[in-house]
């Protein structure tokens, strides 16, 4: 294991403990009544104190649903191009192993995404339709950081010049940090949510790229 991979992995294990100790802390410190129909929200201080800041904008919030479709092109693309080998050469086993990896790390997104529907961690702080819906940690934000910096990433690994690579990296960068930023903007979260989404989806992030530097090696 290599010093870049071995990094790699120990910060994805702190994110990950870190994202515990946050939700552990959410789930029962400062327990109070003050979402929508006297919802019991952890952190509630400092979740309150946020809300009350920041406030609702609903442009904000359809700008940021904006750039939630835009961060699907990066699966939208690695599918096609597993797709593309698979016609081209015939062969599950021939398609590139890192497209395998992308696929699983989405895989994981997908059953964290249902997991934290089952397990109510905090409500939203508004009413969806007259509703209240699970808010923790904030899909949103998990999945923009995850898949806009692990397909950042693969890019970077993929593409022969110099600028593309980079370019690549500050384009995913970007899109995700902007992405989960008007999601914090836009109210429709508590801060705990965001933070939250943004810890996991690090975590998951560091440890595609550790995978990705021990293992595998792009085929094209």
């Amino acid at each position: 294991m290599t010093r870049f991979t071995r990094k790699c992995m120990i910060l994805s294990l702190t994110l990950c403990l870190v994202f515990s100790v946050l939700t552990s802390l959410v789930m029962t410190f400062d327990l109070k009544t003050i979402g929508p129909e006297d919802s019991l929200i952890g952190l509630s201080y400092l979740n309150g104190f946020m809300r009350d800041l920041i406030g609702r904008n609903q442009g904000i919030e359809l700008f940021s649903e904006i750039l939630g479709v835009l961060c699907f092109l990066y699966p939208a693309y690695f599918g096609a191009l597993g797709l593309y080998q698979l016609i081209k050469r015939k062969s599950l086993k021939k398609i590139d192993r890192d497209l395998y990896l992308t696929a699983g790390l989405y895989l994981v997104l997908g059953l964290l995404y249902l997991l934290f529907e089952l397990i109510t961690v905090n409500y939203r702080p508004i009413l969806t339709d007259g509703v209240l819906e699970a808010s923790y940690p904030s899909s949103h934000t998990l999945f923009a950081v995850t898949v806009t910096l692990s397909g950042s990433y693969q890019l970077y690994r993929r593409l022969q010049k110099t600028w593309q690579k980079y370019l690549s990296l500050f384009f995913g960068c970007f899109l995700g940090t902007l992405t989960v930023l008007l999601r914090l903007f836009s109210g429709v979260h508590w801060f705990t949510d965001i933070l939250a989404g943004a810890i996991l989806g690090l975590s998951l992030v560091f440890g595609y790229i550790a995978l990705y530097s021990q293992n595998l090696r792009s085929d094209s």
